[in-house]
């Protein structure tokens, strides 16, 4: 009896270490680190804040100018809104070279909150922009959770809207005459920078600012003083044409908006 009771404590102690070696050894497995990849595909849904530069301003000290307008000195705007809609594909395996592609709508006018009418100018413009985008970005920072990139892009717009122009006429101090703008087709370029920041390993947000100039190329003036609708008249007339005159349909851009990441691969790596 006394060398059976002795036999089961020996096991008992036998027990408890092989349970306290299985133990560490399950510790020692736990440690590991999850690393994320750069994600093969980004699509960005966002909103846009725009402010009219160079010829496509016009509307100084909240009032728009209609003599500068006639004649062909400025578009007549303040700014806009708008929305994109864009995606990024991974050309390489470092994950620092994108092709970027958008569709993006601006809303381009001279008074964004209000009418702004005065008596010294009664007139404003208003502008539509249908654009579609493709580029290449650099991404500094591919693996980690904030992606900070810059790019350039190749566009094609549709451009369309109204506007409303005083004219000073014997017997009558100011006479208002509606235009309409025509859809008019243009080729331009962007310059982009801004970032992604992961939220998850598949959703977060992006800013992005941006320089527009969707009118580049292409750039025309056609029909006579006569006409009420026109396309786009952003070259310059031998003629002199009413609003013609060589200017560049530009602005800068602000966007933020949410992202969905696709494709993001993870590996679990042993720290002892």
């Amino acid at each position: 009896m006394k060398y059976q009771r002795v036999i089961r404590q020996i096991s008992f102690i036998i027990l408890i270490l092989f349970s306290l070696k299985l133990s560490a050894q399950e510790t020692i497995v736990k440690k590991i680190m999850l690393v994320n990849s750069a994600p093969s595909f980004i699509i960005n849904v966002s909103g846009i804040y725009s402010v009219s530069m160079l010829e496509l301003g016009g509307a100084y000290n909240s009032d728009f100018q209609s003599d500068l307008v006639k004649k062909g000195e400025s578009f007549g705007t303040r700014g806009g809104y708008g929305v994109s809609v864009s995606s990024k594909i991974r050309l390489h395996k470092t994950s620092r070279l994108w092709f970027t592609q958008s569709l993006s709508y601006n809303n381009i006018k001279s008074y964004m909150l209000s009418q702004s009418k005065t008596n010294s100018d009664n007139g404003k413009a208003d502008y539509k922009c249908f654009t579609g985008s493709l580029g290449a970005e650099y991404n500094f920072l591919p693996n980690y959770s904030i992606k900070i990139f810059t790019g350039a892009e190749v566009n094609a717009s549709l451009i369309s809207g109204s506007m409303d122009v005083w004219n000073q006429i014997p017997g009558d101090p100011y006479n208002t005459d509606s235009y309409k703008i025509l859809p008019s087709f243009r080729i331009g370029f962007a310059l982009t920078a801004g970032t992604n920041y992961m939220l998850s390993r598949s959703i977060g947000v992006n800013f992005t600012v941006k320089y527009n100039c969707l009118n580049a190329l292409l750039r025309s003036a056609e029909g006579n003083n006569s006409d009420k609708e026109f396309r786009l008249r952003d070259g310059n007339s031998s003629n002199g044409l009413l609003f013609s005159g060589n200017k560049q349909f530009s602005f800068f851009s602000v966007s933020a908006g949410l992202s969905l990441y696709f494709g993001i691969a993870q590996k679990k790596y042993r720290l002892n």
